[in-house]
């Protein structure tokens, strides 16, 4: 909890004290420690902060908005689901939804399946069945004051990926490294942009169709996240 905090106060009073591991377009990666595993191996542990300040707020991130960060969250469940066998297809809430994706300003809008496999050419990010390192171990909500983090796994991976999972030539280009699926931030997750119904105009609702949304609450709830 400690090497958590000063991280925070680091990284927001921009004062060098601690160097992150990594930078990306939109966060930057911080060593944490490592822990036991269930199975008794060690995971390594690293937090993930947004690199603008006026993006760090946990008010902003657990917002129910195009711009929040719940739709991630549930993002990576939907991919992690798919590895492990518990998801078999991704598919739309209802044929309501999917009709009114199919019909909106939307990057599928004359292509997109109803039900879909994440190991074929979907059109978005695509990893096979059983390649369970492709997915970080865990991903945990981290709140200190308003502000807010993400605790996941880093290198190495607890379980090695087989490397199926592919962006190249996709809507979701820059989000897997080392074979292991990283990022599925908004601007780049065409997951998230099916759940959201399109690109998202100020005050318009977000339609939640393959619900990411939904997902995504779960990880910020008090009894799910990690309060510092």
């Amino acid at each position: 909890m400690d090497t958590m905090r000063l991280i925070f106060e680091s990284h927001v009073a921009r004062d060098g004290a601690i160097d992150p591991i990594g930078t990306g377009d939109l966060r930057v990666a911080y060593a944490v420690g490592f822990c036991k595993s269930p199975e008794g191996g060690e995971i390594s542990l690293i937090l993930k902060l947004m690199r603008e300040l006026n993006w760090i707020s946990y008010s902003r991130a657990s917002k129910e908005s195009a711009i929040g960060d719940l739709s991630e969250f549930g993002a990576f469940e939907v991919y992690h689901d798919f590895v492990t066998g518990t998801l078999p297809q991704v598919e739309f809430r209802s044929r309501e939804a999917y009709e009114r994706y199919c019909a909106g300003r939307t990057i599928l809008a004359g292509s997109a399946e109803f039900s879909f496999s994440l190991a074929d050419d979907w059109g978005g990010l695509m990893v096979e069945r059983d390649d369970i390192g492709a997915v970080p171990y865990f991903q945990l909500v981290v709140r200190y004051g308003d502000f807010y983090g993400c605790l996941t796994e880093g290198e190495p991976p607890l379980i090695r990926p087989k490397f199926t999972a592919t962006d190249e030539g996709t809507y979701d280009q820059h989000s897997v490294e080392n074979g292991r699926i990283v990022d599925l931030g908004i601007p780049h997750c065409l997951l998230i942009e099916m759940d959201r119904g399109g690109s998202i105009a100020v005050g318009r609702k977000y339609e939640d169709n393959l619900g990411l949304l939904t997902r995504g609450k779960e990880y910020f709830l008090s009894e799910n996240r990690i309060d510092i």
